[in-house]
């Protein structure tokens, strides 16, 4: 019986101890799963705290202030506009990718904020823009950052033309089949404390804008610009605002016949231009010249050079030219070339010679007339004679039209051997019509 208690007792114990042991897991479980909610709640918290600290985006000021007295200008809507980089001789600003909007505060501040960090890597440009009295002003066009600082100086209107300058005019020359292909590219700036309003200028002559004269023998002017540009005769005329230091691009096209290997030009200054710029590009854009060799250019008080990329321009072509500090008002820009790929033409001594040959012909015709009158059947042979060298005269101009479609000859070549031949034409027909109508 001793033994059989013993089992008992050993039972009773073991059974104790796998309870204890299993109270004192389930304990650990719990405390471990406090401990975890514990944990989770912390990173829960923890979670929703750095979600409110996390920033909503770039920040940007702007401010607006009078030019002339400092102070800022209150309520003043501004724009601040994300585009491309703007060109040196671009006219207008180009359209802006994204758009914002905000208004000044008392000290003339307006604030834009949640902009998005992808304008670091854009390739885009900030610039901020705002209206008073009817003239948009804008700030300078930086690349985008956070905590970005913009200007924006505002002015009243006048029209004082003694601030107003030609910062550069850059001549860039190209020759072409008898004619020289002329762009040149202007570049306004305004030095004075108020923004001119050409549009307010008084007197005729401010009419149509400020005149920039070219050569009287110009043909076939293009101009663009930010403003409003006109063309007559000879003259551009360009109307618009320029604020304070503002520069701004006008560009102007057009051609010129030339009738010699050389060349000289001639263009007289109304105003005061700081720099000047001749060029000639010596590989063009034309399949019958794609090289210009043996041109030379000269000019009086510009520094010659010569080279790949001539101030600024493309870097794969080759130019001469020639740079100056400045012209004032009242002074003309005067260059020459030599060595222009220009072949003396046949046209005018050609020209001449039908002039002498018309000449003998009426005189020979005359005579011929008055010696088969007195004959019998004079009249007829006349009149056969000259039905022969009328059809011969219209051949020609048929041939002539066909010389021109095939560009053997200019345009000019075409017009003046026309003349020639309409005028024998003429001749012909006046004689027929006086023999088949005597009276």
């Amino acid at each position: 019986m001793r033994w059989l208690l013993v089992i008992l007792i050993t039972l009773s114990v073991s059974s104790a101890g796998a309870q204890t042991n299993g109270a004192q897991t389930n304990g650990a479980q719990t405390n471990g799963a406090q401990t975890n909610g514990a944990q989770t709640n912390g990173a829960q918290t923890n979670g929703a705290a750095a979600s409110d600290d996390r920033p909503a985006g770039w920040k940007t000021s702007v401010k607006v202030t009078d030019g002339l007295t400092k102070s800022g200008v209150a309520n003043a809507v501004v724009f601040l506009r994300a585009a491309r980089p703007k060109g040196p001789f671009e006219p207008t600003d180009p359209e802006p990718a994204q758009e914002w909007t905000a208004v000044t505060d008392a000290d003339g501040t307006a604030v834009f904020q949640g902009l998005p960090d992808t304008l670091a890597s854009s390739g885009l440009r900030l610039h901020a823009a705002s209206t008073y009295h009817g003239l948009t002003f804008k700030s300078a066009a930086v690349p985008p950052s956070d905590s970005l600082h913009l200007d924006i100086a505002v002015y009243e209107k006048g029209i004082d033309l003694s601030g107003l300058k030609f910062e550069s005019v850059r001549t860039v020359v190209e020759p072409w089949e008898g004619y020289l292909v002329i762009t040149q590219f202007y570049m306004l700036t305004n030095t004075s404390k108020m923004a001119l309003d050409l549009s307010l200028l008084p007197g005729e002559e401010f009419e149509r804008g400020i005149p920039i004269r070219l050569p009287t023998k110009a043909k076939g002017i293009r101009a663009s610009g930010s403003g409003q540009t006109t063309v007559v005769d000879s003259f551009v005329y360009w109307k618009g605002t320029l604020n304070p230091s503002e520069k701004v691009p006008i560009q102007i096209s057009f051609s010129m016949a030339i009738h010699s290997p050389d060349f000289v030009y001639e263009q007289d200054f109304a105003y005061d231009v700081n720099n000047l710029e001749i060029l000639v590009p010596l590989q063009t854009r034309f399949p019958k010249l794609p090289r210009l060799d043996g041109v030379t250019l000269a000019a009086p008080d510009f520094k010659m050079e010569s080279g790949k990329g001539l101030f600024g321009m493309r870097d794969d072509m080759e130019f001469i030219g020639g740079s100056s500090k400045g012209a004032k008002k009242g002074d003309t820009l005067r260059f020459k070339l030599d060595g222009l790929p220009y072949h003396r033409s046949w046209v005018p001594f050609l020209v001449l010679g039908l002039a002498v040959l018309t000449a003998i012909f009426v005189g020979f015709m005359g005579r011929r007339e008055a010696r088969r009158v007195q004959g019998a059947g004079g009249l007829e042979d006349l009149e056969a004679s000259l039905e022969l060298e009328r059809n011969e005269l219209l051949d020609q101009l048929v041939q002539l039209r066909v010389d021109l479609k095939a560009q053997t000859i200019t345009q000019d070549e075409h017009d003046t051997l026309m003349v020639g031949l309409q005028e024998r034409l003429a001749l012909i027909l006046k004689k027929l019509s006086s023999i088949n109508d005597p009276a």
